[in-house]
């Protein structure tokens, strides 16, 4: 079967660009299908800057989990070191790919935070998390040691173990909704905070 490269230009909600490419087989994707493709983009965030907010960039990978809903996770989140973060994960990423000469955009929901994304972002103060989100995974930001508070939207529905683990800052859990999660999912300090919609 004849492989092809994929080279995708995206551009993602709230002013983040990102370029990707894969390899992927001639074979079309089943309805529904699980995929392991994965991309890496450069994407902007916030770094403090004494009293200053300056634009940065970010390598993020992405790994695409379905293409039918068109579905993403972010799997690795590198440079949260250093200076403080304020960082926004985007809620979709819009992809302009060439299939044998003809464009083809797609919407790629980001639907999942992987297993230690974020870990070990030192850096990392403040994290928006996107409103469609279902799901953070296993120790996602696990030693983030000085992220401080966190706001869980309606849509996710799984905190998985230790998700925070490790983070000695974070006094403060917003939830929105009912998401599954375990004892372990949050420090033991932090206070979790549940708001009916």
């Amino acid at each position: 079967m004849k492989t092809r490269k994929l080279c995708l230009t995206a551009a993602l909600m709230m002013g983040l660009t990102m370029t990707m490419s894969c390899d992927q087989q001639d074979n079309p994707v089943n309805n529904g299908s699980t995929k392991t493709d994965e991309f890496t983009t450069q994407v902007n965030c916030q770094r403090n800057e004494g009293d200053e907010w300056k634009d940065a960039e970010i390598k993020m990978l992405f790994k695409v989990t379905s293409e039918d809903p068109a579905e993403v996770k972010v799997s690795d989140c590198e440079q949260l070191t250093g200076k403080p973060v304020k960082f926004t994960i985007p809620e979709t990423l819009q992809a302009t790919m060439m299939n044998q000469g003809q464009e083809v955009i797609k919407n790629y929901a980001v639907t999942a935070i992987g297993v230690m994304a974020f870990y070990d972002g030192d850096a990392l103060t403040e994290v928006v998390l996107p409103s469609g989100l279902k799901q953070i995974e296993g120790f996602a930001f696990g030693n983030c040691k000085s992220l401080e508070s966190i706001d869980i939207p309606q849509s996710v529905e799984t905190i998985d173990s230790y998700a925070f683990d490790g983070c000695t800052s974070l006094k403060k859990a917003t939830i929105h909704g009912n998401p599954t999660l375990t004892a372990s999912s949050f420090p033991a300090e932090t206070q979790l905070e549940y708001v009916k919609e």
